[in-house]
């Protein structure tokens, strides 16, 4: 059991002699974490104890701590630091890292553990990192002698208070003498010219798009009327085509029905036919009418 009492949650540190650095990689929408521990043998505690020492099964996030049981393995459900662990001269370093989703960050192990409270603001303009002035590992585990923070970013750092900046890499050292100190980074975030390029020329696509779709719509239409027929006894003529834009003009739309007027056109016809045999008849009445009288008369 005793090998398993020496470690801190997420620094995960035996209790000798030892240093620590923690570099935080921005990207555009996740944060990369690697913890690098080197630990050397001091005292009672032997470079086999050290070895041995670190779980390899450490949640990432603080929201699913779980309590430093035997037997170290994994529980299903909860994500973990990726654990390894290489050889130095006199010692060991033991490496634990996770990948973050940018918005996830904010409850990711490390800041839950070494600070009382962090933030993590990504407001599409700006990011910012924000801690509380002192880092509890330095505060309850003198051993650890010296804790180095580095925050690795592709954006212009508009404000930090670093102890230093070198190219796009900001770093915070802590010591047991130098231990009250927070994080606090604000980062410029470019304009994504790429999405909104992307966004024209899909807007452009699609209209262009469209109006092809519309020429080709109208061409067909033109095709179809220059082929019609109106000899053609099932020839019907069809009204306008209504769009809502035009429903404020458009009152009593009723457009007439083609078949009604061939029927009354034929009724017309029929009454004028006859008319005409009616006036023809009467005609050859008197006509006849007319001969009788002169025959008599004679």
């Amino acid at each position: 059991m005793k090998k398993r009492i020496f470690f801190i949650i997420c620094l995960l540190f035996i209790l000798t002699g030892c240093t620590s650095e923690v570099t935080i990689t921005i990207s555009e929408d996740r944060i990369f974490e690697s913890i690098n521990i080197d630990n050397y043998p001091s005292g009672s505690i032997t470079k086999e104890d050290i070895k041995e020492g670190y779980r390899h099964f450490v949640p990432a996030y603080g929201s699913t701590m779980l309590a430093d049981t035997e037997p170290d393995k994994r529980k299903g459900g909860t994500a973990y630091y990726i654990y390894s662990i290489s050889e130095l001269s006199s010692g060991y370093r033991i490496n634990y890292k996770y990948d973050y989703p940018m918005d996830k960050f904010y409850d990711s192990r490390s800041l839950k553990e070494a600070y009382t409270h962090a933030t993590v603001i990504d407001d599409g303009q700006y990011l910012i990192i924000e801690t509380s002035e002192r880092n509890q590992y330095i505060y309850l585990y003198p051993e650890l002698t010296k804790l180095t923070i580095n925050v690795v970013n592709p954006y212009p750092v508009v404000e930090s208070n670093a102890d230093s900046c070198s190219g796009n890499k900001c770093t915070w050292v802590y010591t047991p003498s130098s231990n009250t100190k927070k994080i606090y980074i604000k980062m410029k975030k470019p304009v994504n010219t790429n999405n909104q390029n992307n966004n024209n020329n899909q807007n452009n696509n699609n209209n262009n798009q469209n109006n092809e779709n519309n020429n080709n719509q109208n061409n067909e239409n033109n095709n179809n009327n220059n082929n019609v027929d109106i000899n053609d006894e099932n020839f019907k003529p069809t009204p306008a085509e209504y769009k809502d834009s035009d429903s404020e003009n458009m009152i009593d739309y009723e457009p007439k029905d083609y078949n009604d007027e061939l029927e009354k056109n034929e009724d017309g016809e029929i009454k004028h036919i006859w008319v005409i045999i009616v006036v023809a008849i009467i005609c050859f009445l008197i006509a006849v009418l007319v001969v009788n009288k002169k025959s008599k008369k004679d």
